[in-house]
């Protein structure tokens, strides 16, 4: 039987192969801020623009608040957090797909976002960032003179 083309999945995989190529190098940078050999999750993200702002909805299903957190540095906004095993659960499981690990996102902001308003919320499993975008600049014409 043959399958039907999905430019969807074609992406999806590739984006995967890309962030785990640059994950895998990032790590042996002996500059890296990470634990050497250390590997992240990277959450799926949102960006959606409100016109007077951008809201970033990053899905963190099963992460109490406790175990995430949301800096700042220069234009960089970093989510990182863990997805901690319930407790009680020490034996074999037979069959697993779901990961007990780190993850991290770095998101780079764009010029017109309002850094000091930027407003986080975590309900139902999704991580809601609220970034308010500064007021356009108004246009000012610049008169030119004749040089004597």
């Amino acid at each position: 039987m043959r399958r039907e083309f999905s430019a969807v999945e074609v992406f999806d995989r590739l984006e995967r192969e890309v962030d785990r190529f640059w994950r895998d190098l990032a790590s042996t940078w002996p500059w890296s801020d990470e634990p050497r050999g250390r590997r992240y999750a990277s959450p799926a993200v949102d960006w959606v623009d409100f016109g007077d702002r951008y809201q970033l909805d990053i899905e963190v299903p099963g992460v109490r608040r406790r175990d995430l957190s949301l800096q700042l540095t220069g234009r960089t906004l970093v989510v990182r957090g863990k997805r901690r095993q319930p407790a009680g659960r020490r034996a074999w499981l037979g069959l697993t797909s779901r990961r007990w690990q780190h993850f991290r996102r770095r998101i780079e902001l764009p010029a017109n976002a309002r850094l000091e308003a930027i407003q986080a919320s975590l309900k139902n499993g999704v991580l809601k960032v609220t970034i308010p975008k500064q007021a356009p600049r108004e246009v000012r014409a610049i008169p030119i003179r004749t040089a004597s």
